[in-house]
């Protein structure tokens, strides 16, 4: 891809392994990146970040217009914004002390989030609290490459199409951002956006499994999938 040949193993690898991750985020509302973005460094390198942000914007792109009348505009702005303002400490903190450490923490976090919410507590969906929610989600998607768990346990315990629909509308924001981010600092470039389309077979075989699957979790395992999900992100970091 980055001007070797790369053999049938390798297509079949990548297509499996980001249908999963496809199959997951259009499921649950995040984990294409957890579950896609190990063996597809193994692979190509230049795989990540530019090229699966590409393909997880046409798979946010299309959970959005989907479940799109469960995207509740209002928590989204605010989680919007937060994630905005979040992101330019993620940034300094980055900068200035060493990553493993900073993952470490955050990843000890998320799993201490899952235990308070095993335990019986809850974010209130009011503006001030999803804003704070945002500004997390913003600061460990800087820091950590994981921004995906503190929006999901803040919707817990919505519909499932209320939890997809939004949490894919602000993703699909943040992943605008970051690609605009990488093609100025030189990193998404026409190269890129080729390899972003070996990515797609994937994304729509995962989209369109995730018909079923979605509709399976709506029936009382949304909360379940989160937890296990934002649990799995967080051992991730950690490892």
């Amino acid at each position: 891809m980055d001007g070797r040949d790369v053999s049938e193993f390798e297509i079949i690898a990548i297509i499996i392994v980001t249908a999963l991750g496809s199959l997951i985020q259009a499921s649950v509302g995040f984990g294409l990146s957890l579950v896609a973005a190990p063996l597809l460094i193994l692979i190509d390198p230049l795989l990540v970040p530019g090229p699966l942000l590409a393909a997880a914007l046409v798979l946010t792109t299309l959970v959005s217009v989907r479940d799109r009348h469960g995207i509740e505009t209002r928590g989204a702005g605010s989680l919007m914004a937060g994630r905005v303002v979040g992101t330019v400490p993620g940034v300094l903190l980055i900068a200035s002390l060493p990553v493993e450490s900073t993952r470490l923490l955050l990843g000890f976090l998320i799993l201490a989030a899952v235990a308070m919410s095993l335990a019986g507590f809850r974010i209130r969906s009011t503006v001030s609290a999803l804003f704070g929610v945002g500004v997390v989600a913003g600061f460990m998607s800087s820091t950590a490459a994981v921004g995906g768990p503190p929006m999901a346990l803040a919707y817990q315990d919505a519909e499932g199409r209320r939890l997809r629909g939004t949490m894919s509308f602000v993703l699909t924001f943040g992943t605008i951002i970051s690609l605009i981010g990488l093609f100025l600092a030189g990193r998404f470039r026409l190269i890129e956006l080729q390899m972003a389309a070996a990515l797609l077979p994937g994304i729509f075989i995962g989209y369109f499994l995730s018909r079923r699957t979605a509709a399976w979790l709506d029936g009382g395992y949304t909360r379940t999938a989160v937890l296990v999900m934002a649990s799995a992100a967080a051992l991730a970091v950690v490892a």
